[in-house]
């Protein structure tokens, strides 16, 4: 009998409904369409780590046929019809699910990595570019991707910009042969542009050892990276891409990104501020005079760093900072606990931390300077070790909120002064 006759068959004897009839006739009609793959199907790719579903047809057949049985037994149709019927439903439903494996491969693909990854029917370009600056003073940089990294590094052979491009495009979206970037200079204005905004574009560039002024690099879904290079101001902005500076000299830097981290190490900068979500923020061996350091969901981790004001805020995440010198410290976060170990007893003056449901551990106390201390938590103990201190509150309740305020002898009267102030929420704090 003929699938779509039986359907209609089942219809009138009430034993479908209406829309599973519909469905089944759809289905159907896709398979006169395009005829469905009669072997496994995996999804999968040579470029990298992809889902990896597979369909088995065997089972497949095996479910319709058992279904088959079912109908069989609700109707008067012939069997060897329904067996039929069942097979050539589910190897309807395999040529489906080839094309949602194209489609779903596709965007997968886009996913994993903007910067390396081509997806299907893409056409690739790698090109090469150079400008000689040397009579350019302070020259500025202007650079912008794609869906793909910038990378800059100084260049130690000449004073040439060397650069290189590599750039996707689909063949199908834009003729083969078109510009896909421009790239020139403009007075002192070195600048690289995309043209299109459905292309990726990677950026690797070598920069002579110049001293530059601005420099600002903007691209979407990739990393952007300087290293071993002078700058007096440095702006960067990205999203889903990490940010990292190494052995740099910098006046001041602006970084943004999203879910991804920010990393700055072996690098002298005098005011940086950093900003990111979902993503941590490393800081090891750099000198500054201000930092100001914002993120999300994302720990900090400061090892080896001198400032004068270093101001740490996230969420949800712990903060942890060793071998720090600096004046003031100022940490808020919540959800997460705060450490802070070795820092310099001699240059530090303030020590503001906040935090909700974990622990406060500061792991030592100057033994040569007067301290103030201000703790303060709920449902978590109060710890302190040090001599030779007022207690002008102490209250340690089994139950409810705790407070320690006490400050070193002759405190008011002190040269050299240390100020803490520790709070939380559920959680202990612990000093020296």
């Amino acid at each position: 009998m003929d699938n779509k006759r039986m359907i209609l068959e089942m219809l009138r004897e009430g034993k479908i409904t209406t829309e599973e009839a519909q469905q089944l006739l759809e289905a159907i009609d896709k398979k006169d369409e395009s005829e469905g793959p009669k072997n496994s199907t995996k999804f999968g790719a040579k470029s990298g780590e992809r889902f990896d579903f597979t369909f088995d047809t065997d089972e497949i057949k095996e479910k319709f046929s058992d279904m088959g049985k079912k109908l069989e037994n609700a109707t008067n149709i012939n069997s060897e019809d329904i067996k039929v019927f069942g097979q050539n439903l589910g190897e309807t439903l395999l040529g489906l699910g080839k094309e949602l494996e194209s489609a779903f491969s596709d965007m997968v693909g886009g996913f994993k990595d903007y910067s390396t990854t081509l997806r299907k029917n893409n056409e690739s370009i790698t090109s090469n570019h150079s400008l000689d600056i040397s009579d350019v003073e302070n020259p500025q940089i202007d650079f912008k991707a794609i869906n793909g990294g910038i990378s800059l590094k100084e260049n130690t052979e000449d004073d040439l910009v060397k650069i290189k491009v590599k750039a996707s495009y689909k063949s199908q979206e834009i003729e083969t042969g078109d510009s896909l970037y421009d790239f020139y200079l403009e007075g002192s204005s070195l600048v690289f542009s995309p043209k299109y905004t459905n292309v990726n574009i990677d950026i690797e560039a070598m920069l002579p050892g110049k001293e530059f002024g601005l420099v600002t690099l903007a691209t979407k879904n990739g990393r952007v990276s300087v290293e071993n290079l002078n700058i007096d101001s440095l702006g960067v902005e990205t999203q889903n891409g990490s940010i990292r500076l190494v052995e740099t000299n910098i006046n001041q830097a602006n970084l943004k990104t999203q879910n991804a981290a920010i990393e700055v190490k072996y690098t002298n900068i005098e005011e940086l501020i950093a900003n990111t979500n979902n993503g941590r923020i490393l800081l090891d061996a750099i000198s500054a005079q201000n930092l100001d350091l914002k993120t999300s969901n994302g720990k900090f981790y400061l090892t080896g760093v001198k400032a004068e004001t270093t101001v740490l805020k996230t969420s949800n995440a712990s903060v942890n900072v060793d071998a720090i010198e600096t004046e003031k410290l100022l940490v808020k976060t919540s959800n997460g606990r705060i450490e802070l170990s070795n820092y310099n007893q001699e240059t530090m003056k303030e020590i503001d931390l906040t935090t909700s449901n974990a622990s406060i551990n500061v792991d030592r106390l100057p033994e040569e300077k007067a301290v103030s201390l201000d703790l303060e938590t709920s449902m978590g103990n109060i710890q302190v070790n040090k001599d030779k201190l007022i207690y002008i509150k102490n209250q340690h309740a089994n139950y409810g909120m705790k407070r320690v305020l006490a400050e070193s002898i002759d405190y008011e009267n002190a040269e050299s002064k240390l100020q803490i102030k520790a709070t939380s929420s559920n959680g202990s704090i612990k000093i020296g």
